[in-house]
């Protein structure tokens, strides 16, 4: 009996282990690619919703500065003739104009990224609710010129160091807007501008990515925003031309090999600006995360053929010990013991076989009887 519990036991064994085999095979041909085509519509998916975060943000900040709700007050304010007007007349707007800026900001203190703002008009006036502004260092901005020159349209301005506060140490990026007075010629008037903390905006968008390299480009593939403030203003070597991406969003995968890591590159538009938003995610994380998860199904495989194994055993001496009876039972008429009897508790077939034996046995004692007497 011990050869066939034997033979039991490696029979399971060995089905175990091709079923085994099979399932790794299976995870390598079909769940692997499955998890990395998931890993890069997530990146995808993500940075959009990042994107789109970014939009909504800077779309009510361009709001305020297009055709938001202050622009009549802002036109009344460079429409008027400073020469006119007393110390006390100026006095009076410039609190008119600091409570304009207060509402101004509080109407977008929900964005949760630090800004400034500048009025700087034509007819002399200038305002800032950021404190020890330097006018001097805005009437010279290379910038203004650009945002002249749009006549009215959105000018991005790409982050660099804040020249107009003095006691910023901050980065900063602008957006800006020539304003017109309203009447029929529609003459400039002045210059509305939003200086936005670069750092703040990064902390917006970056937050949850830890495991990956987050940053903004522009269309001319210049660092605007990212972690290392000393590559702001560098040109970013793209893996993908920026001008040959459609619709907006694009992937690549780039190095891999023994010496470097594959990276995915995600890129996404932002639609309020033209910049594009870039995730640049090491696949080691994603093959850590495919070795990881082949190490848990191998680790329960092993688990449950442990298990298995033991069960199988437990029933091959449950099935082979009724044999065993059944042999020693045979054996032992095959002696001239004619009183053994086997005794079944089970009402399996081993119960039946054990039964047709002790009938056997009945049927040979007194056949076995007969022949005694008649030698």
């Amino acid at each position: 009996m011990f050869k066939l519990q034997t033979k039991m036991l490696i029979s399971f064994v060995l089905m175990s282990c091709i079923m085994l085999s099979i399932m790794m095979f299976t995870f390598y041909r079909q769940i692997s690619p499955q998890i990395e085509k998931d890993f890069r519509e997530a990146r995808l998916e993500v940075l959009a919703q990042t994107g789109s975060n970014i939009d909504n943000m800077t779309n009510m900040l361009l709001f305020a500065i297009s055709s938001g709700p202050f622009q009549r007050q802002f036109r009344n304010i460079l429409t008027a003739d400073f020469s006119q007007m007393t110390d006390y007349d100026k006095l009076l707007l410039k609190k008119e104009v600091d409570t304009l800026f207060h509402n101004y900001s509080d109407t977008y203190q929900n964005l949760n990224i630090s800004y400034y703002t500048v009025l700087y008009g034509l007819n002399g006036f200038q305002y800032s609710n950021a404190e020890s502004f330097d006018y001097g260092a805005l009437s010279e901005a290379p910038w203004l010129a650009e945002v002249e020159e749009a006549n009215g349209k959105v000018v991005w301005i790409s982050t660099h160091e804040d020249p107009f506060v003095t006691t910023s140490s901050k980065d900063i990026y602008i957006m800006a807007r020539l304003l017109k007075t309203n009447t029929a010629a529609l003459k400039p008037s002045g210059i509305l501008a939003v200086m936005i903390d670069e750092n703040s905006l990064y902390r917006t968008y970056s937050a949850g990515a830890d495991s990956s390299q987050v940053f903004i480009v522009n269309q001319e593939g210049q660092i605007v925003s990212c972690k290392d403030k000393s590559l702001i203003g560098t040109h970013y070597d793209s893996p993908l031309p920026l001008e040959s991406i459609e619709r907006g969003a694009a992937q690549i995968s780039t190095g891999g090999g023994f010496a470097s890591p594959s990276t995915l590159v995600t890129y996404r538009q932002l639609k309020s600006s033209g910049w594009w938003l870039i995730e640049a995610a090491s696949q080691d994380t994603l093959s850590d995360y495919s070795r990881s998860l082949l190490a848990n199904i191998a680790t329960v495989g092993i688990i449950c053929f442990a298990g298995s194994v033991l069960i199988t055993w437990v029933l091959s001496r449950h099935l082979s010990r009724p044999l065993a009876k059944l042999t020693d039972g045979m054996k032992s008429i095959s002696h001239g013991d004619l009183d053994i009897r086997l005794n079944t508790t089970t009402q399996d077939e081993f119960h039946f076989l054990s039964e047709t034996f002790n009938n056997m046995a009945d049927d040979i004692f007194p056949t076995n009887n007969n022949i005694r007497i008649r030698q």
